[in-house]
């Protein structure tokens, strides 16, 4: 059996038995299945199912305890607020965040990981709030995106439902 000088796929020669086509036959479409696996477009699309509070003046990484059915592939995992890439690459994240509360506070959304901000947006209104935020960021692989909230008074929360009032998606757009 031979394979192909880029991908490595695995293909029968003429000179290959006839009596081990069926094992070879398997072998060739687990081959090509394990390397379309790797070059499937990494993507995470998760929603937020419960309120989450806010402590005054505290970045808190907002957690987003639902999956999106069928819409997030491998290659990236998350845990506790925390999505991590398996490759390195130019990902799109686009979030969008419902904050809700008894003051009138402003909130503030933010992309980024524990030591760097991406991108940054401040509620032009204070008090209940909807808004979003997209960017682009070169992630190295094992590298981590957190979308976080902040707002600066006690008594606010990111809202939560099945509704989907906040979300976040995160594809890889370029190697």
């Amino acid at each position: 059996m031979g394979t192909t000088p880029i991908y490595g796929i695995p293909y029968i020669e003429p000179t290959d038995a006839l009596a081990n086509y069926p094992t070879q036959d398997k072998a060739q479409a687990e081959a090509v299945e394990a390397a379309l696996a790797t070059y499937a477009t990494p993507r995470a699309a998760r929603y937020k199912s419960a309120t989450q509070s806010l402590t005054a003046n505290v970045w808190a990484p907002v957690a987003f305890e639902g999956d999106e059915p069928g819409q997030s592939s491998a290659g990236i995992t998350y845990a506790g607020g925390i999505f991590t890439v398996a490759r390195e690459g130019v990902y799109l994240v686009n979030t969008a965040l419902l904050f809700a509360g008894t003051a009138a506070p402003q909130q503030r959304l933010r992309i980024g990981n524990a030591t760097v901000s991406y991108a940054e947006v401040t509620s032009a209104v204070m008090g209940a709030s909807a808004f979003g935020l997209s960017k682009a960021v070169r992630v190295p692989a094992g590298g981590q995106i957190y979308v976080s909230a902040f707002a600066t008074a006690a008594g606010q929360t990111v809202y939560g439902s099945t509704v989907r009032y906040s979300t976040v998606d995160i594809t890889l757009v370029a190697p």
